[in-house]
């Protein structure tokens, strides 16, 4: 893998490409951009090439294009995961760290121990193997107010040798000061059709590849990691088909056993994703679990609004019979309002309300909003 590799961020390439050709990197980045398109593969291979020894210099579209050679004991070293002058720096690794406030394990946010310890004491240290050094945050977003006040100082006056790439899916919880002493570079989303074809590849069903791409807005690692969420026990997909089938359905007795059935596919997704990312807290999981089912309801709902106005692209094409039949009988203004009754329960998930009582709450609320006559 390399940086020639990366498809559907044309536009971010170029310019770090441009930046690379002139010799003048910044010294600080923040990749801005959805979840699952590219920013930390991109921040990766950047920090490959970066610290490569015997950089590749060719030319795409006419314009100079500077790669890792791959070859070289710097890239050989990175590919392992074992480069010396390579760091990344997420939430998680408070578990690791030697003050002992951070003895939490499941952090909703990035403490300052860590960004002090893996990131600031860090970054005044010279290279091991190159002549630079390359720190990425991920999930830069999470720091809290104490992490990136501490963080302003080193972003102001970094060492010369230094490179630091913040990731972040929600630019507007970084402070003013930290945006202004850093270079950005946005990420689109991923041509659908692209992510369709991966899928497939990967055995996936072309009707169970259309949904993830569709369902993910266009980002390429989420549907890849939700194509994957089945076992011989459970199918994502079945699953997500029979929770827009069962919610159409639903009726005011059953809501309190609906809501608990739905707990129990959360703590199903959540196992499968534990297999996928061992290092991720159970509660981020828990989180990102509960989020699905919600924005699943959220594609239902929205597809039907589609439909009911006369538009004819939907996400749910595998289930159209099923949202064709009840386009007669919905009542839009208040599914619209059930959208957005949705989106605040999303935002309830994030603030770590009780999973049970979320769901209860959602559903009781969509029971009594006569959506569908």
């Amino acid at each position: 893998m390399s940086l020639i590799d990366i498809k559907c961020q044309d536009k971010a390439i170029s310019r770090l490409q441009r930046s690379l050709a002139s010799n003048r990197l910044a010294q600080a980045y923040i990749f801005s951009g959805p979840e699952g398109i590219g920013k930390y593969l991109t921040a990766r291979e950047l920090a490959k090439t970066i610290l490569c020894r015997n950089p590749l210099r060719t030319e795409v579209n006419s314009r100079p294009f500077l790669d890792s050679c791959g070859k070289c004991d710097s890239c050989l070293l990175f590919e392992g995961n074992g480069h010396p002058d390579f760091n990344h720096i997420y939430k998680e690794l408070v578990k690791f760290s030697s003050k002992s406030y951070s003895s939490r394990t499941s952090p909703v946010d990035m403490p300052k121990d860590v960004v002090q310890e893996y990131l600031i004491d860090k970054v005044n240290m010279k290279p091991v193997k190159s002549e630079h050094t390359v720190f990425v945050v991920s999930e830069s977003e999470k720091m809290n107010a104490f992490s990136q006040n501490a963080l302003l100082k080193t972003l102001e006056e970094p060492p010369t040798f230094c490179t630091i790439i913040l990731l972040c899916s929600k630019p507007d919880r970084l402070l003013p000061t930290i945006h202004s002493r850093c270079q950005q570079v946005r990420f689109g989303m991923v041509d659908r059709r692209l992510i369709v074809s991966r899928l497939v590849d990967q055995g996936c069903r072309e009707q169970e590849a259309l949904y993830w791409a569709g369902f993910t807005q266009g980002s390429l690692g989420e549907s890849l990691e939700a194509a994957k969420l089945k076992n011989q026990e459970f199918d994502c997909f079945k699953m997500k088909q029979n929770l827009i089938k069962m919610v159409f359905e639903l009726k005011l007795p059953e809501t309190l056993e609906f809501a608990d059935w739905i707990s129990q596919q959360v703590k199903n997704v959540s196992a499968l994703l534990a297999q996928l990312y061992s290092e991720t807290s159970k509660s981020d999981l828990s989180r990102r679990a509960q989020r699905m089912m919600i924005n699943i309801i959220i594609s239902a709902f929205s597809d039907l609004l589609r439909l009911s106005s006369g538009v004819d692209f939907i996400v749910n094409t595998d289930q159209s019979d099923l949202l064709n039949s009840y386009t007669e009988t919905i009542n839009p203004v208040a599914a619209a309002r059930f959208v957005e009754k949705c989106n605040e329960n999303l935002r309830w998930v994030d603030r770590s309300v009780n999973e049970k009582l979320n769901f209860e709450e959602l559903l009781l609320t969509y029971v009594s909003s006569d959506i569908i006559r």
